[in-house]
Formats: C-alpha cells, sequence, structure tokens
C-alpha cells in the first residue's frame, strides 16, 4: 500500500527539519565542493551536504516505508526509468547557488505511485518556507511574504534562458510579460504554486531537466490549482515522472496555460547557409 497522505507529510516534514539543521551546520563549517559526474554525462558540482540531506531523507524513508524503492540523485551514474511506486529524492536542488551563498535552493521529495506522482513536499530553508501537496491539498508552513514576489505577469526561467524565452515571447506575439531569471527548478515551481509569479518555463533546446528536479513541484502546482505540463501538452502529475527536454507551469488564475503552452513550441530550425 502507498503511505497515506498525513503519514507521508508528517515522516518527510521530521526529516526535512533535520535537513534544515544540518544545512545551518554546514553553513557554519562549509567543506570544499568536488566535481562530479551526472546522469547526463555532464559535470557539476557536489559537497558533503548533499550527500547528509539525501542520507537523512532515504534512511527516514527506509525506516517508515521499508519496501518503498528510493530513486535519489546523488551517487546515481545513470538515469534508469521511475519505478511505478518510489520515493524521488532531490537531496539539494541548486547546490551552485547554495554554495555561492544565494537563497535559491530547495529540498524535493515526491511519492510516486501507479507511476504518476501523488504527494510531495517542497521545502525552501532559506526562506523557512514548507509545501506538502497532493491532489487538490496544498498546505504551507512558514512566511510565504518572506518570498520574492514577481507578479502574474512575470515568467521565471533558468539564468542562461533569459533571453531565449523573451525572443519565444516576442515570437509568439505574447506582450505584457517579464521575464525574470531564477535558478532553481524547485523554487522557481514553488513560486508559481503560491502566485508569487505567474508562470516558469525550461524552454525547448536549453537543457533537459531529471524527473526529481521537477515532480515535487509539479504536485504543489497542481494542488494550488495551476498546471504543469510537457512539451508534449501532457499534465505532469498524471504521467509518469521522466527526463524533461522542456516543461512549463502556470499558475492559479494566471493566463490560460494553451496561450502560455506557445513558449514550448520549439524555435525554428535555422536552414543551412541562412
Amino acid at each position: 500500500m502507498r503511505p497515506p497522505f498525513p503519514a507521508f507529510g508528517h515522516t518527510v516534514g521530521r526529516a526535512l527539519d533535520e535537513c534544515r539543521a544540518a544545512v545551518v551546520d554546514f553553513r557554519r563549517a562549509p567543506t570544499e565542493p568536488r566535481p562530479k559526474d551526472n546522469v547526463f554525462g555532464g559535470v557539476e558540482p557536489v559537497c558533503d551536504l548533499d550527500l547528509r540531506l539525501q542520507s537523512l531523507l532515504s534512511a527516514a524513508a527506509r525506516d517508515r516505508w521499508p519496501d518503498l524503492p528510493v530513486v535519489a540523485e546523488e551517487e546515481r551514474s545513470a538515469l534508469e526509468p521511475t519505478p511505478d511506486r518510489c520515493l524521488l529524492i532531490d537531496p539539494l536542488d541548486g547546490t551552485a547557488p547554495f554554495l555561492e551563498g544565494r537563497d535559491s535552493y530547495a529540498i524535493g521529495v515526491c511519492l510516486v505511485d501507479g507511476g504518476r506522482p501523488v504527494a510531495s513536499v517542497l521545502d525552501l530553508p532559506a526562506y523557512r518556507v514548507r509545501l506538502t501537496a497532493a491532489a487538490g491539498t496544498l498546505h504551507v508552513d512558514g512566511d510565504v511574504d518572506a518570498l520574492p514576489w514577481f507578479g502574474p505577469r512575470c515568467v521565471l526561467t533558468g539564468p542562461r534562458h533569459v533571453g531565449r524565452v523573451r525572443v519565444a515571447l516576442a515570437r509568439h506575439r505574447l506582450e505584457g510579460y517579464e521575464v525574470r531569471p531564477v535558478p532553481t527548478a524547485g523554487v522557481k515551481l514553488a513560486l508559481v504554486a503560491l502566485a508569487r509569479a505567474g508562470a516558469a518555463v525550461l524552454p525547448p533546446r536549453a537543457g533537459v531537466a531529471a524527473p526529481w528536479d521537477h515532480a515535487p513541484g509539479a504536485v504543489a502546482v497542481a494542488a494550488a490549482g495551476g498546471r504543469f505540463c510537457t512539451a508534449a501538452d501532457a499534465d505532469g502529475t498524471t504521467v509518469r515522472p521522466a527526463v524533461l527536454d522542456a516543461w512549463l507551469a502556470t499558475a492559479a488564475g494566471a493566463d490560460p496555460p494553451r496561450r502560455l503552452g506557445r513558449l514550448l513550441s520549439p524555435p525554428p530550425t535555422r536552414k543551412a547557409g541562412t
């Protein structure tokens, strides 16, 4: 049986309290990061805190639900299909901005059951805000006003993608939007779920996102009445979490998702010699 939603939120929440304490300890006595090969064949930083948080969350899950597989980011050399039932863990989403001393990092945990994400906890330790979500239910702990506010006509994207999104808005004649950079998927999705921004996007041909990057936030956005969709226009909470090469999240009450969905259209391919 899948863990019931209240038990899931309580168990993960207690482990996340320990994670917040570990973040404070690391800030007081940081260790040097080191490079690691990620599941996409690239290189990114990892620090002892990534491993500590993953250990805390994995141990809590295995103690409470010993038969539930755990799929966690660190020490994973390849990306396999997400099991029908599992717990996805992103111990430190935004390691690079965290190491730079910035607040844009998150800890995400998502319960997958029947091949789809059904519940999640998304924690923003720097802001002391935590979102616990399941279908139709979003519980928020902390002061939401501590978070940045961008407004309903703002589209969030990664710092390297701002120009690309602005070009796409102009190409599709989507006027009146501003584009702002936020480096971490979990933080972008939390801001959309809480209507602190109108939308967030990973534009086509701009990179890829692992399942644990987007699944916790996708559940939170949907629970708040918004929508998380893939490039195939699939509702991200009704399909198996997988690698995505583009996604779009829209807040409840924002412009119709199909209007902003044009941002998921691939840019035209340049012909040879042009």
